[in-house]
């Protein structure tokens, strides 16, 4: 879980093993506090974070198994923040953001190259802060046009405009940031629309459609969160919050393949919103 906003911006890393549940620990340091809403992907090995804010068009990579800081990767197409990820594990693609005004622009790495990104194609319309899921050919970016329901698609491995998927249960934007999902079904949890949301909904990724009801952020409402999978489990981290509203250290988590509301993981080493997280075990891989 990388980066953030505590108000002000942070550098922080810190990782947790998904299928035990307790507080995170350090992994190490971003290259700078430049680092609230950047964009992740990953493979088993490497993780990726990409943009933020101020506009940036850095990426930057860490190596799963070395508690270190990270190192350069190569730029993106564009400098932005809110941007987000999706991802097969060999390559990845940074979908939307904000320059001073909302993107179509979407641009992909191979992960396991260092190297600057190349034009993907486009969204159905300008998004940013859009809540993504990844299988090993396909990747949705939900919430286009910023606050909508709608739901894009892309195929991964090729290259591409974005086509419409279906609708999330409830139009919001801000949601998780990371891919939250298995090889067969992704989860879009949280948001804002008009407040910090409660609401978790589903899509089976291979089928077109609208998502389905999953159950509720039950530990606590937020927006603007951190969210890493492994086959069998989700855990929401941070994000912003509560009453009153404010940066939380929460890490609450969901077991992808039944439904029911979220229960508590553990802490964050640090209260924050606008981090990204990421995963060797997500949809994407298999």
């Amino acid at each position: 879980y990388a980066g953030g906003t505590t108000p002000t911006r942070v550098n922080t890393v810190d990782f947790l093993t998904i299928a035990t549940l307790g507080d995170s620990e350090d992994f190490g340091d971003l290259p700078d506090t430049n680092t609230s809403t950047q964009a992740p992907c990953s493979n088993t090995t490497r993780g990726i974070f990409a943009g933020g804010y101020p506009y940036t068009d850095r990426i930057c990579f860490f190596t799963f198994a070395s508690k270190s800081d990270s190192t350069d990767f190569g730029n993106l197409t564009q400098s932005r923040a809110s941007a987000n990820g999706v991802g097969d594990g060999i390559r990845g693609v940074f979908v939307g953001g904000y320059t001073g005004s909302n993107q179509t622009t979407m641009d992909y790495i191979t992960v396991a190259q260092t190297g600057d990104a190349k034009d993907f194609g486009d969204l159905t319309a300008v998004t940013n802060s859009g809540l993504t899921a990844n299988s090993t050919t396909r990747g949705l970016i939900a919430g286009i046009n910023n606050g909508t329901n709608r739901i894009d698609f892309i195929t991964i491995r090729s290259t591409g405009n974005a086509a419409d998927f279906g609708d999330l249960t409830v139009a919001r934007s801000s949601g998780t940031v990371g891919p939250l999902c298995n090889a067969t079904r992704g989860v879009m949890a949280g948001g804002y629309s008009g407040g910090d949301l409660n609401v978790i909904d589903y899509v089976t990724i291979a089928t077109q459609g609208s998502s389905i009801d999953f159950g509720d952020l039950a530990v606590i409402g937020v927006s603007q969160c951190g969210a890493a999978s492994s086959p069998t489990r989700g855990v929401i981290m941070g994000g912003i919050g509560g009453s009153p509203r404010a940066a939380t250290n929460t890490s609450q988590k969901i077991e992808i393949l039944s439904t029911g509301n979220s229960v508590d993981f553990g802490d964050v080493i640090t209260a924050r919103n606008a981090g990204g997280g990421i995963s060797n075990g997500h949809g994407g891989l298999g």
